[in-house]
């Protein structure tokens, strides 16, 4: 080159490509994290917007809605109908666990009187690290195009249905992979074991009778008092109860019979008979509630009337 003057040598012009490479290499790979942190970020927001409109389902109608099969056909569907969004920004289905045993917060008035649900949320594969009482799960298959949340068994307490929520990177996981532990995901599913990278939101029951505005006691006996009877004349009340979880089970506690010539019908909560004794006649009544079919948790109350009987 003339005039003292020097160009790049071919390794100097290579040694800037590179560089140049490397930077715009770096840029694409910073462009590509920010995109998918920003999907995922948007994404958790259609999820909590699912939730909270699956609350607000609730609080109209004091049940949680009726996944059906997510097609137009005569199927009662109402998630698809209450979700405004049901896909994510990584075109993944949202789909839905609700506590599901005998309907137990599908039916009409369910919410505010039950005190369990059959829904747990595992936090480990093991689960060992566990929420009870949970009322609904809402998930998405997120960025790997694989829904990994599903019905798991390893664990799971005795009459629980248990859902595997883990934390982003447990490896080998896909829990969802066919219509036994996967039953509400409405669309065919990529299956295979990797990293865990679905995003989850779940509602316990709590949080779900609070943002519901349930108010009061769960199950009342709302009798104040009995009627008196009369001595050899026909006698009969019927005693009532409110709230909780119906179907009602009845129980004298007292020793029967109530008064002399009476008794207690249980299947229909009802005192009744023809009173041979003048006299007042303690009796307290318990009514327990259908919370928990198969266990201990129902709800129940206890209430003591005086049945008097007059000559």
């Amino acid at each position: 080159m003339s005039s003292g003057q020097k160009g790049f040598t071919i390794i100097e012009l290579a040694i800037v490509m590179i560089i140049i490479g490397t930077i715009i290499g770096f840029g694409a790979s910073m462009v590509v994290s920010l995109t998918v942190r920003a999907k995922r970020t948007e994404s958790k927001d259609i999820l909590k917007a699912a939730s909270e409109s699956i609350i607000g389902f609730a609080a109209v109608h004091a049940r949680l809605p009726i996944w059906g099969n997510n097609a137009p056909d005569a199927i009662l569907d109402e998630v698809c109908e209450v979700i405004t969004n049901p896909i994510d920004t990584f075109s993944q289905p949202v789909y839905y666990f609700p506590a599901d045993a005998a309907n137990q917060l599908q039916t009409a008035g369910s919410i505010c009187g039950r005190r369990t649900t059959n829904l747990t949320v595992c936090r480990d594969p093991a689960c060992t690290i566990r929420v009870s009482d949970v009322a609904f799960v809402v998930a998405t298959g997120s960025e790997n195009a694989n829904p990994q949340t599903g019905i798991i068994t390893a664990g799971c307490p005795a009459g629980q249905t248990c859902i595997g929520v883990y934390q982003t990177g447990e490896p080998n996981v896909d829990d969802c992979t066919n219509a036994v532990n996967c039953p509400n995901y409405p669309s065919a599913r990529l299956n295979r074991t990797e990293e865990y990278d679905d995003l989850v939101q779940w509602v316990t029951l709590n949080e779900l009778k609070v943002k519901t505005g349930c108010q009061g006691p769960p199950l009342r006996i709302i009798n104040n008092d009995l009627p008196s009877g009369k001595e050899s004349s026909p006698y009969s009340a019927v005693i009532y109860a409110d709230g909780g979880v119906s179907p009602y089970t009845w129980t004298l506690v007292t020793s029967p019979p109530p008064a002399p010539g009476l008794a207690f019908t249980a299947a229909t909560a009802t005192i009744s008979g023809t009173p041979t004794t003048r006299g007042a006649y303690l009796v307290k009544i318990q009514v327990c509630d259908n919370n928990d079919p198969s266990g201990p948790n129902d709800n129940c109350a206890v209430k003591d009337f005086v049945i008097t009987i007059n000559p």
